[in-house]
């Protein structure tokens, strides 16, 4: 397999809005048989692996990781910085990692 080619056809975007990933995240959750989601958190490495998204709330998103065995629960959707998901769902496609605005460009206080 040429992973060239996977990263070849990952859309150029200047970064997700929260209201963007939080839309995306509410349709995965309410799809059947819908795509895995994998995220980074700002200053740490990538999660291991994908995972369910269960439910979200007003700033967050509960999550279930099959490869733990646990539920993780981000209490708020601004410290994701970049996500990607495992198969194509709405206008996102696979195995592309998306950065999410506000974690590049939102307030340091």
């Amino acid at each position: 397999m040429n992973l060239g080619n996977m990263t070849d056809s990952c859309p150029v975007l200047s970064g997700t809005s929260i209201a963007a990933l939080k839309r995306l995240l509410t349709s995965i959750a309410d799809a059947p048989h819908a795509s895995l989601f994998r995220y980074r958190l700002m200053g740490e490495m990538w999660q291991s692996g994908f995972m369910d998204v269960l439910q979200v709330s007003g700033t967050g998103v509960l999550l279930n990781d099959r490869n733990k065995g646990k539920h993780v629960f981000l209490t708020d959707l601004k410290n994701i910085a970049q996500f990607e998901l495992d198969s194509a769902h709405s206008s996102y496609q696979p195995h592309c990692h998306y950065d999410v605005a506000s974690a590049f460009h939102g307030s340091h206080n």
